[in-house]
C-alpha cells in the first residue's frame, strides 16, 4: 500500500486549507492509499519524520526555510513523489522562488470564480480514464517556469486555453501540479477526485 502525507500550510484568508486537507485525505483513503494529514512545511529535515511515497501540498502563500526546502528537494530527487495543489504556487518569487521552481510554476492571476471545462491534452497515467469534466473553481492562470513541464490537461475560459495539470521530474522523483482545489465544490467533483488519486498514485511510483 502506497503512503501519502497531505500537508497544509500558509494563510487561510482565501482558502479553508484544513477543510480541503481533510476532504482530500478522505479521497485518498477511499482510493486505498494510506494517507495522513499534517500541518506545516518545516518537517522535511526532521530525522523522526517517516518518509511517505508521496507528499501532497495544499498550501497558500507557503513559507519554508532554506534547510527545509533542501530536505524536501533532496527527498524528491531521491524518488519521493510530490503533488502540489491550487495555491501552492502563490506568493512572491523573491521569497519562495526556489519552492516554486521545484513545483515548476508560479501563480499569475485568476478571473472571478466560474465554471469551466477541464480537458485531457495527451495520454498519461495521471489522466488515465479521466474524461472532460466541468469544474466550479477559481480559474488559475499560471506561468510555467521549468522547461520540462508536460501539460496533460487544460482548462478553457475567456476564449483561451490554460494549463490545469502538468507533470515533471526532479531527479528520480515525479511531480504533478493541479491548478484546481479552491473549495468543496471542486473537492466533491468526481473528475477532480479521480485526477487527485491518479496524480498521487503516479507520483508515488505506481
Amino acid at each position: 500500500m502506497k503512503t501519502a502525507q497531505l500537508i497544509v500550510a500558509g494563510t487561510d484568508l482565501w482558502h479553508d486549507l484544513l477543510a480541503g486537507g481533510r476532504a482530500m485525505e478522505r479521497v485518498l483513503l477511499d482510493s486505498g492509499m494510506h494517507a495522513t494529514l499534517r500541518v506545516g512545511l518545516e518537517r522535511f529535515a526532521a530525522e523522526w519524520e517517516p518518509k511517505p511515497d508521496v507528499y501532497v501540498l495544499n498550501t497558500m502563500e507557503p513559507r519554508i526555510s532554506a534547510a527545509g526546502l533542501k530536505a524536501l528537494s533532496d527527498k524528491i530527487a531521491s524518488g519521493t513523489g510530490l503533488v502540489a495543489l491550487h495555491a501552492t504556487n502563490v506568493g512572491a518569487m523573491d521569497s519562495q522562488g526556489d519552492l516554486f521552481r521545484l513545483v515548476g510554476s508560479h501563480f499569475v492571476n485568476h478571473p472571478p470564480f466560474t465554471r469551466f471545462p477541464v480537458r485531457p491534452t495527451k495520454a498519461h497515467p495521471v489522466m488515465k480514464g479521466v474524461e472532460e469534466f466541468l469544474a466550479d473553481d477559481e480559474p488559475y492562470e499560471v506561468e510555467l517556469i521549468q522547461n520540462d513541464c508536460e501539460v496533460v490537461a487544460e482548462g478553457e475560459w475567456g476564449g483561451q486555453k490554460h494549463p490545469i495539470v502538468y507533470v515533471r521530474k526532479h531527479g528520480t522523483g515525479r511531480i504533478c501540479y493541479i491548478a484546481l482545489g479552491h473549495d468543496g465544490r471542486i473537492w466533491a467533483n468526481p473528475g477532480f477526485k479521480k485526477l487527485l488519486c491518479q496524480a498521487a498514485s503516479w507520483a508515488a511510483g505506481e
